[in-house]
């Protein structure tokens, strides 16, 4: 059946329309290694389905900026890139758009916010397509997974399968693509799908040294078993990959710990964020500023995730892993957790090194949350507030903090308050204040009252978006992503979605300012980039980085300009630095050079 052309006529500025499928292998680190490709152009209606050693040097379609490619997911620009060939084409992301129209508000824990869909098959049945023989498309997916060699009946299975995928596709297309409402949007959407396989293409520079010994699944045992031992690291609250419930109501007596969360079901919390919570209580804070529980969160997700962990370089030296964008209801991004370094436990990115001769940027934007906030809803004291040190305001004026602390005389007081500044703006209670700071609930009350007082500007313009996205059943972001509102929508959810759908789009915008500079990106974190120079090139590319994200913050924020924290530069020879994993990080190294001289621990 033909293509219905007249139906969409944005398709019409394009020479050619791709629809196009791959699979491959993907082994941790490394580029895909090809199995097949298949296509249909939509005009002529020609398509063909091609084996690995089929394909050439160059795609086996018509590829430049006047063809339009539509794919499902990053993987077909990813795939591209492994080949060498580059992707030229404008992309159209059918996951997005798919995302992006049933894209809906609801709580944490709600089964379908916990992950966005991935897969093609779960977006046909939404939109009621069937989807062919189900247990053959399983079966084909898990004999590709299982690698080469490939029998020739295989083979004529894979290529029909992965055709068949690219007729499905376009079924797809045929009900998304009316319902976009900017075709251009659309189009840019695409640039940052594309942008993020470019950055998994180059993948990251990994120190060797240490890379080389986790990769070893019997030195990963034996550091496992060396950090449950080690009370320093655990304080007898983790002994083995789970934390048991006897361990938790042991450890909260023998510390006095009265309120520690429990879930639902009335068990005590053992999640990473409540360790984190541990470490950020202020009656664990000494007069050193640090927690006397530092590092437990860390140690824990190490603990769990060095039984099988995926997080290792390829074979060109770097770590490389699938970035997702779009992956959550503000628009933001969501790496595969065990294969991305600013995924997996902090002390994993101390494995950060560049090469001889380059040099890794690390540039952050300053406060973005209360800076977005504070210029989406022009709020003079809060944009006041934010040119000097805004999560301290409050509790400076509340008295909590003498009139002149500072980011530096006080940097462990602020990061207490940080997050509960941030959850005031949103419409957090005097009871969740009061839990996250160890305060009364009358000290919690007048921390929510202040904020209303002073930023007056920012509560009423927060109100009028609220109302507005109730009334309309949708909240709309300034570069068009969006996000429908239901019963379960609570006002928490709708204001903090507002400053992060905001701000993810401030960020992918200076992403593709970069890329259009020629910058050298290799990795996105939240509101951070990582960007690879050259030594004679570091000055003059860390200012074209500044600028960009300075600037896409103009555009975004009616003209305000965000600022870009100090620059964290690391050499050659140096590693990347975390503090949340400098504990962590001496214990693996110091035990990684025990085991060079001493052997691995006798194990069972």
């Amino acid at each position: 059946m033909a293509f219905a052309f007249e139906q969409f006529p944005q398709f019409a500025q394009y020479d050619e329309v791709i629809g196009g499928d791959t699979e491959f292998i993907h082994g941790p680190g490394e580029l895909y290694d090809q199995v097949s490709l298949a296509y249909k152009e939509l005009r002529s209606g020609r398509s063909d389905s091609l084996w690995c050693d089929e394909l050439g040097s160059e795609p086996p379609h018509a590829h430049g900026p006047n063809v339009l490619f539509v794919g499902f997911t990053g993987a077909e620009p990813e795939f591209y890139h492994s080949m060498g060939w580059g992707f030229d084409c404008a992309f159209l992301d059918l996951r997005v758009e798919g995302i992006l129209q049933t894209n809906l508000a609801l709580p944490r824990g709600h089964p379908r916010r916990e992950r966005l869909p991935r897969s093609l098959i779960q977006f046909l049945r939404v939109n009621g397509i069937k989807d062919g023989d189900e247990a053959l498309k399983d079966a084909m997916r898990k004999r590709i997974l299982q690698g080469f060699p490939f029998t020739t009946e295989e083979r004529c299975q894979i290529l029909k399968y992965c055709l068949s995928d690219v007729l499905l596709l376009l079924k797809l297309l045929e009900v998304l693509a009316p319902r976009i409402v900017s075709f251009q949007q659309a189009l840019m959407r695409g640039e940052y799908v594309k942008f993020c396989a470019e950055i998994f293409g180059v993948g990251m520079p990994a120190d060797p040294w240490s890379t080389a010994h986790i990769r070893q699944p019997e030195t990963r045992k034996a550091l496992r078993l060396r950090a449950v031992s080690d009370t320093r690291l655990t304080h007898g609250l983790i002994t083995g990959s789970a934390i048991k419930q006897l361990e938790v109501s042991e450890f909260i007596a023998r510390h006095g710990i009265k309120d520690w969360r429990r879930t639902p079901s009335g068990k005590l919390g053992t999640s990473y964020s409540d360790l984190e919570a541990l470490e950020q209580r202020p009656e664990f804070i000494g007069k050193d500023g640090k927690s006397k529980f530092v590092g437990i969160a860390d140690v824990s997700k190490t603990v769990k995730q060095l039984h099988e962990m995926q997080l290792f370089v390829g074979t060109d030296g770097r770590f490389r892993a699938q970035i997702w964008p779009f992956s959550t209801i503000s628009g933001r991004a969501a790496p595969d957790g065990a294969e991305y370094p600013f995924t997996t436990p902090a002390w994993c990115r101390f494995m950060l090194m560049p090469a001889a001769g380059t040099v890794l940027i690390y540039l952050d934007f300053a406060s973005m949350e209360f800076g977005v906030a504070a210029a989406l809803y022009q709020d003079p004291v809060m944009l006041a507030d934010y040119a000097g040190e805004p999560y301290l305001a409050l509790p400076i004026l509340a008295g909590f903090l003498p009139r002149d602390a500072t980011k530096l005389s006080h940097p462990d007081e602020r990061e207490c308050f940080k997050a509960p500044t941030l959850s005031l703006q949103y419409g957090a209670g005097a009871a969740l204040l009061a839990r996250k700071l160890n305060l009364t609930r009358r000290d919690g009350q007048r921390l929510v009252d202040l904020h209303h007082d002073r930023y007056q500007m920012h509560w009423k313009g927060s109100d009028r978006k609220i109302e507005t996205a109730f009334a309309n059943g949708e909240m709309v972001a300034r570069d068009g992503w969006r996000c429908g509102v239901c019963s379960l929508t609570t006002e928490f959810i709708a204001r903090n979605w507002f400053v992060q759908s905001n701000a993810a789009a401030i960020f992918r915008y200076a992403g593709l300012m970069m890329r259009q500079l020629g910058l050298r990106i290799i990795g996105v974190v939240h509101d951070a980039v990582l960007v690879e120079t050259t030594e004679d090139r570091l000055e003059l590319d860390q200012a074209r980085a500044i600028l960009c994200l300075e600037r896409a913050s103009r555009r975004f924020l009616h003209g305000f300009t965000l600022r870009v924290d100090p620059k964290v530069i690391i050499c050659a020879g140096e590693r990347f630095y975390d503090k949340r994993g400098e504990r962590t990080w001496a214990f693996v190294e110091r035990t990684l050079h025990e085991f060079e001289e001493e052997g691995l621990d006798e194990t069972e």
